[in-house]
């Protein structure tokens, strides 16, 4: 049985899966060379088919994910919102349409899609790589406010397009609520599945899911996944990305930027706003997180009460305000439920530092957080989501869903769109099988260098295949990685890719089940200095990249050199790209980051490129 899923909203997205095992999956993005791309995958539904030899004929099932969109939801396909936006549109949509809505409770006389159409210079439906179908006739239905028909007619489109262009016949295209797929990519896509008895819960949480934006659910061999509870009240996810706005950076974007900022100033929080916009979340009967009281929105409510702090005193508070409410909630789950093991998926679980507070938690034992926990890995729940209703159907276990583990490097090898010998004059290039001493040696004197080989890491973080890495104790490596290469922030800290036999002597509470920088740890101060470039300046902690010789064989050989002369194996890890464009996925966007930026050397499949 083959199942091809596809995700088309915020980093859009193809997955495949072959009797169970996920065997591939894609990022549109990688393909366009447009971050955070939106529209059908369709090219990287290709990609996948022939990467694996497979003929439209042999596949199955397609699932899209979202069942259906309403009307603003369909907008903001149409303007491609989450990819497309500037700060200057999300301050304008604020402006023009929900501040009038919402806070001064005015008749808006157009439509969302009207009133930005209006306020953009692009053309609308024009921000994806592959057409829609029956686009006039759907801005009409849109414009003219006509929900049923939009939603029905935008269907068929999304069914036809990929009909067409798939050559996969309707029966077989299907659709699944967002929302579950979160369910399912947490709990299927992790090691250690075959431990998940009842004493375990799922919950998934983010801004918007559709039916729900928070719920938890449980495991049983017998049923599958079951949703318990769930509500669209969820507003902690709204928060963080209004606030995100609110510091004139890009939501859908730029969280984590608030994140990396929130540590520097923890001790100028104000008790007095903290109790204000806890009075808006509470812990509801069914042990959710919710609204206790509507705010009008989330952007002027919070903006009002934030309007005189700093702007890292901001991002200190709404962080707390994170942490505070999720402990609370886990807190709540643990004791009503019985249970200490969770599996944990949705944007919000992108948040490192709440998923370090969740762990701490006396009451929880285990929390496992998927690699790419935000809405492009739901199309691995897809997959997962439709051969647990087939094996339940067909009597089969379901501890063969992934039944050999699920790898983060699902993505395609480099495209070889350039002839290396082209670029002898520029490089040092070579091929030895002593490749590894090499780069070790570069490092140890100070190089910042990238790798791209082998299959890239499906999801927004790198893991080794597409990263720039340095030396963190080499002085000066955050600043020059920062300034000469990715042009982030000041105040961004890197992640540091640590093999796994220092793990648990480096890192203080080490989460085993988050091995993906998917929660940050304190770090044992005797390794300050030799990890300082991978530390967060202010709180000195880490988002590690905990690295198995199982999971990627070079980059851990290459960990292990490093700890024979430092005595840790440890690498400051970031993604191999440049500032607001995808991750590199040929050889010539690699070597041109290369010969363009502050790097020094470049692993580029076999190839070693070092500056002359």
């Amino acid at each position: 049985m083959i199942i091809l899923s596809l995700y088309e909203v915020h980093n859009a997205a193809a997955a495949l899966s072959i009797d169970g095992q996920v065997v591939g999956a894609e990022l549109e993005e990688r393909i366009t060379g447009k971050k955070n791309q939106m529209g059908l995958p369709i090219q990287s539904a290709l990609s996948l088919m022939t990467r694996f030899s497979i003929d439209p004929g042999m596949i199955d099932f397609v699932y899209i994910l979202n069942r259906s969109f309403d009307l603003n939801g369909i907008a903001n396909i149409a303007l491609s919102r989450m990819s497309d936006y500037s700060v200057s549109d999300w301050y304008k949509e604020n402006t023009y349409y929900w501040k009038p809505k919402l806070i001064d409770r005015e008749q808006v006389a157009e439509s969302y899609f009207s009133l930005m159409n209006d306020h953009r210079s692009s053309e609308p439906w024009s921000g994806h790589s592959i057409p829609y179908s029956f686009t006039d006739q759907l801005t009409d239905h849109i414009v003219n406010n006509e929900a049923a028909k939009a939603s029905e007619l935008f269907n068929r489109s999304r069914k036809d397009v990929v009909s067409r262009l798939l050559h996969v016949r309707q029966e077989k295209i299907k659709f699944v609520e967002h929302f579950l797929t979160h369910h399912y990519h947490a709990f299927y896509s992790t090691q250690n599945i075959n431990s998940a008895k009842d004493d375990s819960l799922i919950v998934h949480a983010e801004g918007d899911g559709g039916q729900f934006n928070h719920a938890i659910s449980q495991f049983s061999e017998q049923h599958g996944i079951q949703i318990i509870a769930g509500t669209n009240k969820f507003g902690i996810g709204r928060l963080y990305q209004w606030m995100t706005l609110f510091l004139k950076m890009k939501p859908y974007a730029h969280e984590y930027k608030m994140m990396g900022l929130a540590p520097f100033s923890e001790h100028l929080i104000d008790p007095d706003t903290i109790e204000s916009i806890n009075s808006y979340f509470e812990v509801n009967e069914d042990s959710l997180l919710a609204n206790k009281q509507i705010p009008k929105d989330f952007y002027y409510t919070f903006a009002d009460i934030l309007k005189f702090s700093r702007f890292d005193v901001v991002a200190s508070t709404v962080q707390n305000i994170v942490e505070h409410n999720l402990t609370k909630l886990f807190s709540s789950l643990s004791k009503s439920y019985k249970v200490s093991s969770f599996y944990y998926g949705g944007g919000v679980a992108m948040n490192v530092k709440a998923n370090k507070s969740i762990f701490d938690l006396n009451e929880v034992n285990c929390l496992t957080v998927p690699f790419a926990p935000a809405d492009e890995g739901n199309v691995l729940g897809a997959c997962h989501y439709g051969f647990e209703k087939s094996f339940i159907s067909s009597g089969k276990p379901l501890s063969l869903i992934n039944e050999n583990g699920i790898s983060p490097y699902l993505g395609s090898c480099l495209n070889k769109d350039c002839d290396i010998n082209e670029f002898k004059n520029e490089f040092e290039i070579s091929t030895s099988h002593d490749v590894i001493s090499k780069v070790a040696n570069l490092l140890l004197n100070g190089y910042i260098g990238a790798i791209a080989k082998g299959q890239y890491e499906f999801g927004q973080r790198a893991l080794g295949n597409r990263s720039i890495i340095g030396l963190p104790s080499t002085k000066g490596v955050v600043h020059k990685i920062n300034t000469a290469i990715k042009m982030r922030d000041f105040w961004m800290p890197f992640a540091p890719s640590l093999i796994d036999i220092d793990a648990s002597k480096v890192l203080s509470n080490y989460n085993p089940n988050c091995p993906y920088m998917s929660s940050s740890c304190e770090v044992n101060p005797k390794y300050h200095d030799l990890m300082d470039g991978a530390l967060h300046g202010a709180d000195k902690t880490c988002r590690p990249h905990i690295v198995s010789k199982s999971d990627n064989p070079f980059y851990y050989e290459l960990l292990l050199t490093i700890k024979e002369s430092t005595g840790i194996g440890c690498l400051v890890n970031t993604s191999f790209n440049i500032h607001n464009k995808p991750i590199v996925n040929n050889y010539s966007e690699s070597i041109n980051i290369l010969r363009s930026s502050g790097l020094q050397f470049l692993i580029l499949d076999k190839f070693l490129l070092i500056k002359k």
